[in-house]
């Protein structure tokens, strides 16, 4: 350990150990949930394949083929779970070596105070000791205590530098088991991926120095994985339909050629799905052009203002405008609602856009298909609408960092609240303080425990229950998941135009039906507490700023 001039070991030189031990048991929580995903999915191949009503040589094929598909994703598995547990040792290890390394730190501190202290009272004592007079003797007794206090001093400094050495080592050795476990499985597995394969040689090349970048890589590591495996998912879920098709055409003697056209359909489905996905991540890493088209003030205290959020929602959708009359709109937009409260605080709700552009192909309009895609198979890389959502408060007019926020939106809208309300950079920078979403998946998406959370979900509706592909419903303290089945009708006196309800519940109108119903009116202990939570981002003055957004 280095030393000062003058001798004495310099507690300044003893830095706090790197890491962050949080976010690693972050990244092994995501990598368990994604090993649970991948075992539910080889659970289900399993039971299709083990179909015994299904028999004749056309589906004997097709049983071996999904036999050894489920027996490859049990061996993934086996990868992930095995990282996630070596990561969530190696997060208790680096929380143990730093609360080592930070005592050793104070202790070293105080000794090199100590010893400044009575290294100062040596050196005055030494020339009064050797002067000859009745008070030699004395300066003589007090030299020597002020040495005897200085070399407790010198030791306590001495012992602090080893107890920092020593958890210096146990994060050092923790990360090496880390490195050598996840090492193991790799090597170990028969199933020879490359994104496996180059974890492997990344982690045998990087040796004794691991301890000291394991905490910045992870997350580029996780971030790669969890795509990985989210693609993994959406591919399986066309496997395992196109196995089931198989099987029930089978059961019904057609003939062989179409069972080979379905199963041809299926890799052809899934080859496309990971071309789009890797297609839309390069368009997503674009700046939108983010335009104010204006604001408006309005005396609103609507008697039911969670209904209000997504008949609003429905009408903003709307406001995309066609300019090339292809009959899709060529921008979107986000609408964001100041409401001064009687405490004089300006609180803001953003509403965020639903998907109103499905092609794959689109340029301009950020709520499309390829949002979509990013929102779900990449949800740490930020598309081009959420980046649309920061800029736009950015330059609304009256906003103070600081405000409290409320993020609102109905399926890709809600889906990039969520994504926003999870990232951490964008709630260090904004004060989020509830996530009201309907239609959308969020099961999967970690979102701060400081932030209130209310989900409405339809039973029937398969956009808002695909998050269940990654993640059973959450039961966090502050969120809410409202689970039911979609209105039989929609109010007539509500103005939009129809009383029937959308294809499976999916529609901002039937949403606006069940939050009247599972908020507004709803005696439920979670839904009070919302309420209560949210209802000063309601009602009073109001004033509406629009922003238009173009891809960049």
């Amino acid at each position: 350990m280095a030393t000062s001039d003058s001798g004495l070991l310099d507690s300044a030189l003893f830095e706090p150990l790197r890491g962050d031990s949080v976010v690693v048991a972050d990244h092994a929580d995501r990598y368990l949930t994604t090993a649970d995903a991948i075992n539910a999915a080889a659970l289900s191949l399993i039971r299709i394949s083990g179909q015994q009503d299904a028999v004749g040589h056309a589906f004997d094929s097709v049983r071996e083929l999904t036999d050894e598909v489920a027996g490859d994703i049990g061996q993934a598995e086996e990868r992930y779970r095995a990282t996630a547990q070596a990561l969530a040792e190696y997060a208790v290890d680096l929380s143990a070596a730093q609360d080592r390394a930070n005592r050793a730190i104070t202790a070293a501190g105080s000794a090199q105070g100590e010893a400044g202290t009575w290294a100062g009272q040596v050196e005055a004592l030494r020339d009064a000791a050797l002067i000859p007079g009745p008070e030699q003797l004395a300066s003589q007794q007090r030299l020597a205590r002020a040495e005897s206090r200085l070399d407790t001093a010198e030791g306590a400094q001495a012992g602090a530098a080893a107890e920092y050495n020593a958890a210096v080592a146990d994060k050092n050795d923790a990360a090496e088991r880390a490195s050598a476990r996840i090492e193991a499985v790799v090597k170990g597995s028969p199933l020879n991926d490359s994104m496996w394969s180059n974890i492997g040689g990344f982690l045998a090349g990087v040796g004794g120095w691991i301890a000291d970048v394991l905490g910045a890589v992870i997350d580029f590591v996780a971030a790669a994985v969890d795509v990985i495996a989210r693609l993994l998912v959406a591919v399986l879920i066309v496997v395992a339909l196109a196995a089931l098709l198989i099987l029930v055409l089978a059961t019904l003697g057609v003939a062989l050629g179409v069972l080979v056209a379905v199963l041809a359909l299926a890799i052809i489905a899934s080859v496309a799905l990971v071309a789009l996905a890797l297609r839309a991540m390069l368009k997503e890493r674009g700046t939108p052009t983010v335009t104010a088209l204006g604001s408006r003030s309005t005396v609103s205290n609507p008697s039911d203002p969670y209904a209000a959020v997504f008949l609003e929602q429905r009408r903003v959708d709307g406001l995309g405008t066609d300019i090339d009359h292809d009959g899709e709109p060529d921008n979107a937009v986000i609408r964001v609602t100041q409401v001064v409260g009687a405490d004089g605080v300006s609180r803001w709700r953003v509403l965020i856009p639903s998907t109103q552009v499905w092609s794959p192909f689109s340029d301009d309009a950020p709520n499309d298909l390829n949002s979509d895609l990013v929102a779900k198979l990449n949800p740490a890389q930020r598309t081009q609408l959420e980046k649309a959502v920061q800029t736009a408060l950015e330059q609304t007019e009256g906003y103070t960092a600081g405000d409290p926020v409320m993020l609102t939106g109905f399926s890709l809208g809600g889906i990039t609240a969520g994504n926003l309300a999870a990232d951490a950079d964008f709630v260090a920078e904004f004060n989020v303080q509830a996530v009201l979403t309907a239609g959308s998946p969020l099961d999967d998406i970690a979102i701060e425990s400081s932030v209130s959370v209310l989900s409405l979900e339809h039973d029937s509706d398969p956009v808002a229950n695909g998050g269940d592909l990654l993640a059973g419903h959450r039961h966090d303290a502050n969120r809410y998941v409202v689970d039911v089945p979609a209105p039989a009708a929609v109010p007539d006196d509500w103005g939009t135009g129809s009383s029937t309800p959308a294809p499976f519940g999916h529609g901002a109108v039937d949403y606006a039906v069940t939050a009247q119903n599972e908020i507004t009116r709803s005696d439920h202990p979670r839904a009070v507490a919302f309420r209560e939570r949210t209802a000063e981002f309601f009602g009073g003055t109001q004033r509406y700023f629009d922003y238009q957004v173009v891809r960049g």
